[in-house]
């Protein structure tokens, strides 16, 4: 039971993280980051 909580919270934290890394961004990074290059 401990071992599927902590297995939860860890997936919710890092799921969290993913989500709201693009957040932080400047316009700058986001255009580099969807750029389209050849």
């Amino acid at each position: 039971m401990m071992i599927e909580e902590k297995t939860k919270l860890s997936r919710d934290i890092i799921s969290d993280v993913q989500e709201s890394w693009i957040t932080e961004m400047d316009n700058r990074q986001l255009m580099n980051l969807f750029k389209l290059e050849r």
